[in-house]
């Protein structure tokens, strides 16, 4: 892992399972610099992450000091892609907190908790129903919600 220091404009991709490495290989293709934080992480994850160029950290996403050793305060964006809502919202919080500029995208899968953030941070969430493809994010084919931020996580 490079040092903070020398980290500047990177992503911070947070969870790295089926949608998080699609999203970390989409950003690396474009080369751009990311960071992936994992708290489970296997051999086959951990040679997956070496082969697209990322930087890997073990830890939880939440912990402000996985985000510190991440380089949250130079990081460009932070992507919570993990599938733990707590964990999403609490690294978001952290990021803003450790850098006011920090682009934050925000998974979300409960709906109240989404218009409970969208109320709290007056931020404007917009939810897609979509179809997971077997296996994928959710299982068996059933519809997930996402959503996305119609304007920035708010700066604290």
């Amino acid at each position: 892992m490079q040092s903070e220091a020398s980290l500047g404009g990177h992503i911070i991709v947070g969870g790295f399972g089926h949608l998080g490495g699609r999203i970390a290989e989409h950003i690396r293709k474009r080369c751009l610099e990311v960071v992936v934080i994992e708290k489970n992480i296997d051999e086959v994850l951990r040679q997956r992450v070496v082969f697209l160029g990322c930087e890997l950290l073990t830890g939880d996403i939440a912990d402000e000091r996985i985000l510190l050793e991440a380089g949250i305060r130079k990081a460009r964006c932070l992507i919570t892609a993990t599938g733990d809502d707590r964990a999403n919202l609490e690294a978001a919080i952290t990021a803003r907190q450790c850098n006011p500029n920090v682009r934050i995208i925000l998974r979300l899968f409960d709906d109240t908790l989404a218009r409970q953030a969208e109320l709290a941070f007056g931020i404007q969430l917009s939810g897609l129903l979509k179809q997971a493809p077997s296996g994928g994010v959710g299982g068996g084919g059933e519809a997930v919600k996402v959503y996305t931020c119609k304007n920035d996580f708010p700066r604290l």
